[in-house]
């Protein structure tokens, strides 16, 4: 009887509830453009630099906007007084934001650092990070900042001494153009180019040891100049270039699990656009589909990660339970410890439509999910003391 009164509520809550996952914003209110900047401070956004077009020679921009998330309006601030540089990184501590290295348009490669006081709205010059690398990827985590180069050396940025330490060297096998985030004092860098080529690979770092693992790779194809941020404790990949092209898919990461769920597509097909998140939900915008200033974006979206189109949140507490692969193209399997009469499964599509119910067997159950199509599905495993919600994507 609880198990039929959970199930009720949860299809009441996709009927009421239901909206997509992605909502527009007011545009960026500075000019369209590639390779920006983005971060948060608190409960505001910010954008600025990048370029407007992929001549030899571009326009560089040094102005900087804070986004206001009650009102949804832009304020220009200080604008950066640094070398007028692109391909620059950044990432935020405190009430600070910290812009660094770059590249001129003579191709100079710059390393130093400056410092956004959103207090005051000034900036200051810090120490240099001691390497003439171009900064590729940049995170910052309790109270500490990390960047990994363009040779693959990665430094850590105490900004109460200024000064910069020399960590483990980033072990994958590419670094330019990749995204990263951190979660639960954890960093993570994915995707990039090696050779011209775009690859999905993941890998997580952590400080009190000093190392690297390597994690499941990005879900998707592999991608160069893609976005991310974290939200809680999941991590967020979209957008990007492709060897099909520019791409607009977007993937959720689960550490517990280490695991990638699809999401729903994000704006327009892009690269280098910026990502940030504030609270519970996560921005997107800016960057450019084609090498043209004419195909450059000012766009600005907001990402709900509680309220993905169906309305269904995930309930995962039983660890002995498990779907693989995930995502799948026809079948997948359920592993499912639990026995009883009780046990059975709900499928429901993201219109909140049940599809399909079976009962579950002890151990491992074979669903075909071919014939309701490609989409995400929300798996309810009904068992005799308690409900299970998860996710699956079929391409």
């Amino acid at each position: 009887m609880k198990n039929l009164l959970l199930a009720a509520f949860l299809f009441i809550s996709i009927t009421s509830q239901a909206q997509t996952a992605w909502t527009q914003k007011a545009d960026f209110s500075g000019v369209a453009r590639n390779w920006a900047i983005g971060f948060s401070i608190g409960d505001k956004g910010y954008i600025g630099l990048g370029e407007e077009s992929m001549s030899h020679y571009p326009a560089i921009y040094a102005d900087f906007w804070e986004w206001e998330p009650v009102t949804d309006t832009w304020v220009a601030k200080a604008p950066f007084p640094g070398t007028a540089r692109i391909f620059v990184k950044n990432f935020s501590i405190g009430t600070h934001g910290y812009v660094l290295g770059g590249k001129t348009n003579d191709g100079t490669i710059l390393s130093d650092i400056w410092d956004w006081n959103q207090q005051t709205n000034t900036w200051s010059q810090r120490t240099h990070y001691p390497s003439a690398d171009l900064a590729c990827v940049a995170f910052s985590i309790a109270g500490k900042g990390y960047i990994a180069t363009s040779t693959n050396n990665f430094f850590e940025y105490n900004p109460t001494t200024d000064s910069w330490t020399a960590k483990a060297s980033f072990p994958g096998t590419a670094i330019t153009g990749a995204t990263g985030f951190a979660i639960d004092n954890k960093g993570y860098i994915g995707t990039g180019m090696k050779d011209g080529v775009p690859v999905n690979e993941f890998w997580e770092y952590t400080p009190a040891t000093d190392s690297w693992t390597r994690k499941a790779d990005v879900g998707g194809n592999a991608r160069v100049y893609a976005f991310g941020f974290s939200i809680g404790n999941k991590g967020y990949i979209g957008t990007g270039n492709t060897d099909l092209g520019m791409t607009n898919d977007f993937w959720e990461y689960t550490p517990a699990t280490n695991t990638w769920i699809q999401q729903p597509n994000c704006g327009d097909s892009r690269e280098n656009a910026i990502g940030f998140s504030i609270g519970s939900k996560g921005y997107m915008g800016t960057g450019g589909h084609l090498y043209t200033e004419i195909a450059y974006e000012k766009d600005f979206w907001e990402f709900n990660a509680t309220d993905v189109s169906t309305g269904f949140n995930e309930v995962s507490t039983d660890n002995a339970i498990s779907i693989f692969p995930n995502p799948t193209t026809s079948t997948f399997t359920l592993v499912y410890p639990n026995t009883g009469l009780n046990s059975r499964l709900k499928i429901y599509d993201t219109n909140g439509n049940e599809v399909a119910t079976r009962q579950l067997l002890t151990g491992k159950n074979e669903i075909d999910i071919t014939p309701y199509g490609k989409g995400i599905y929300f798996l309810h495993i009904l068992g005799n003391e308690k409900t299970e919600v998860r996710r699956v994507v079929v391409n």
